[in-house]
């Protein structure tokens, strides 16, 4: 939705800015983290962003080169000549006066012309009507009517267009601060009402003479000569906005200083400025400093004292320039009139403005674009909610992650979040980007179903979560199966498995024959005893594991043949079994333990370190200590008082070419 506005008309020191419509024709698109954009036919000299109301973000439009536009063809007074200018105005249509202070007189040069035509003076340095005295500036009125500052004559002369001679409208009665009188005046400017408001360098003031009136009244200064906020020292350029606000270069203040109306004192504009010469004012409130002997021309964004943007500096620029006179048209081009260098003025065109910002997507926004003829456009916009991100589809699972495929959208990441089906209590997970992603640390044989939602790190913002995918983790096999500890009547089975189960099952039959024996082991077991085997027999076995929800399918072991014959009995007696029997081997007793347990090890003959770990049932180290370089029979007492809590372990014996487990029960 849009909306126009006309805005009121600004003023600076040397020309009345006429009304034309150049409208920006504004509309906003982009949005939901990327930048939004406004866009306009002609550069606006202002972007205004509101979000909810409040203004978040401000751009004002930038400017290239310098380009000359009038003289520029050394000092004379030859038709494309200037002699010292001082003075620029510039109208309606384009049409550039430069006031040719040492020719004494006004020159208008048209739109791309190589030489100008005198409109007022040029007969000669004088006081008669028809004459000028070192004109050092001018100002236009909306009628085009000319108002010369007639420096040494210490009047204001006014020439309607077409004239042969000026009106004294201001001043004209010598030199002085009566009311009546204009004490050295540099520059004018005039408002919508025909006010003139004139600078007096010799007596430190500004001076409003409203149309016809015979004398003036201060507004600024006239406090006598000083630095204090209330004074002034050699004004110079002067400018007014719409509301009467007097923008003054101080000269030997080395200032700038605005001045409200009906205020008592200025308000500092800026820092250190050496003998600035020329100030001027856009539509927007926005002014400009001409920093004359710096060689730069800055402006301060409207309602701003601080942190000036160089429009203009002669050290990055081609051209030199030294602004003695500053004026703005109604396109937003800054005309500068420069005495020296150029002899002549320069024009600096808007280049193009910041036109993006990049906010929140869920909210109001109201753009304006100021355009510098004053009037204004708006547009009001709401990029929406943030997009959707969705998961296609799950690509693999195994029994600890998943692997998803996802629909993605450009500019966000996207953040996750799962839980068991049933459940609520979500596990976050994220930012990720890409078109898939995994999660992992998954519990086997589970159902989840997972979300995802979109996310612009820029704004920090998320959409809604997606629909839900639904997903059961796999469950998993032993990966390695070896035999220790083959007796007449018993075996030692290990398997190790590649995540924690809720239970093993292990199964075994006679070598030729069908009938499977079956073994549920509660919790995580990596090592089970089947007793009850007959000598001398060749057995088969296998192992599967249980999950929440399913199991994994048999994997086989390697085949054993259980010994002759021996007889087991206490602990120590079945480690010597082992020992007759040639074997190697560990036993624990007592188990369960409460303080400390005893492991009885026959070992190889081989003389080797020996490293005992207790693995708690998750598989994490929870105790460990070194047995040394042992063989053989081997007895070591185990105090786990205060190192273990309550629960199902797995003790391992790991030697170079070895290695024992035996699972332990911790009570109370």
């Amino acid at each position: 939705m849009k909306c126009f506005t006309p805005g009121k008309i600004l003023f600076a020191c040397i020309v009345l800015l006429q009304y034309t419509n150049l409208s920006a024709q504004l509309t906003v698109t982009g949005g939901n983290c990327a930048a939004m954009t406004a866009n306009y036919t002609t550069i606006p000299m202002q972007l205004e962003w509101k979000k909810n109301g409040i203004v978040v973000h401000t751009t004002l439009a930038v400017y290239g080169t310098p380009a000359i536009v009038a003289g520029g063809n050394g000092q004379g007074s030859d038709a494309n000549q200037f002699y010292y200018p001082t003075g620029v105005a510039v109208d309606k249509d384009g049409n550039i006066y430069i006031a040719d202070r040492w020719n004494h007189r006004v020159q208008k040069w048209a739109p791309g012309a190589t030489e100008g035509v005198t409109v007022a003076g040029g007969n000669g340095q004088g006081s008669a009507a028809n004459q000028l005295d070192y004109p050092f500036s001018l100002c236009l009125d909306k009628d085009n009517n000319i108002y010369a500052v007639d420096l040494n004559n210490y009047r204001i002369q006014k020439w309607a267009p077409g004239a042969t001679e000026g009106v004294t409208v201001a001043g004209g009665n010598g030199y002085g601060d009566a009311a009546n009188q204009i004490g050295q005046p540099f520059c004018a400017a005039v408002d919508d009402d025909g006010n003139l408001y004139i600078s007096e360098n010799g007596s430190d003031r500004v001076q409003k003479w409203a149309p016809g009136a015979t004398e003036g009244v201060t507004v600024a200064g006239g406090n006598g000569n000083g630095d204090a906020l209330n004074q002034l020292n050699g004004p110079i350029g002067v400018a007014v906005d719409g509301e009467g606000t007097v923008y003054i270069a101080d000269a030997y203040n080395n200032r700038f200083i605005k001045w409200a109306t009906g205020a008592t004192e200025g308000v500092l504009v800026g820092g250190y400025y050496p003998n600035p010469f020329a100030v001027a004012v856009d539509k927007a409130g926005n002014m400009f400093a001409g920093n004359t002997w710096g060689g730069s021309i800055e402006r301060y964004a409207a309602g701003t004292v601080t942190d000036p943007t160089t429009i203009y500096s002669i050290f990055s620029s081609s051209i030199s320039v030294s602004p003695w006179g500053l004026t703005l048209d109604t396109a937003g081009n800054v005309y500068a009139a420069d005495p020296f260098s150029i002899a002549g003025a320069v024009k600096l065109a808007p280049a193009g403005i910041d036109n993006n910002y990049t906010g929140p997507a869920l909210a109001s926004y109201h753009v304006t674009a100021t355009n510098f003829d004053g009037t204004s456009e708006s547009y009001d916009y709401s990029p929406g909610p943030l997009p959707l991100t969705g998961i296609a589809g799950v690509t693999g699972n195994t029994s600890a992650s998943a692997d998803f495929s996802v629909n993605t959208v450009n500019n966000y990441e996207y953040m996750v979040r799962y839980s068991r089906q049933g459940e609520s209590n979500f596990t976050a997970a994220g930012p990720y980007s890409g078109t898939s992603f995994t999660i992992s640390s998954l519990t086997a044989g589970t159902s989840y179903y997972c979300q995802v939602q979109s996310h612009c790190a820029v704004t920090d913002e998320y959409s809604a979560w997606s629909t839900a995918q639904n997903f059961t983790t796999g469950c998993d096999g032993p990966y390695s199966m070896f035999v220790t500890a083959v007796h007449a009547r018993s075996v030692r089975l290990n398997a190790l498995l590649s995540f924690t189960p809720a239970a093993e099952q292990v199964q075994y039959k006679k070598a030729g024959t069908t009938k499977w024996v079956s073994q549920v082991a509660p919790g995580y077991v990596s090592s089970a005893v089947l007793g009850g085997l007959t000598p001398s027999t060749h057995y088969k076995w296998q192992v599967r594991t249980f999950c929440a929800a399913s199991s994994s399918a048999w994997v086989s072991g390697p085949d054993f043949t259980t010994v002759s014959s021996f007889t087991d009995g206490t602990s120590q007696g079945s480690i010597d079994a082992i020992a007759v029997a040639g074997e190697t081997g560990i036993i624990i007793s007592p188990n369960p333990v409460q303080t400390s347990f005893t492991i009885h090890m026959h070992l190889s003959d081989k003389q080797e370190n020996t490293v005992m770990t207790i693995y708690d049932n998750l598989g994490k180290k929870a105790l460990q200590e070194n047995i040394g370089a042992v063989k053989g029979a081997v007895t070591k007492t185990v105090d786990i008082s205060g190192k273990l809590s309550p629960g199902i372990y797995m003790v391992v014996i790991q030697r170079e070419d070895e290695r024992f487990s035996e699972r332990i029960i911790v009570i109370k």
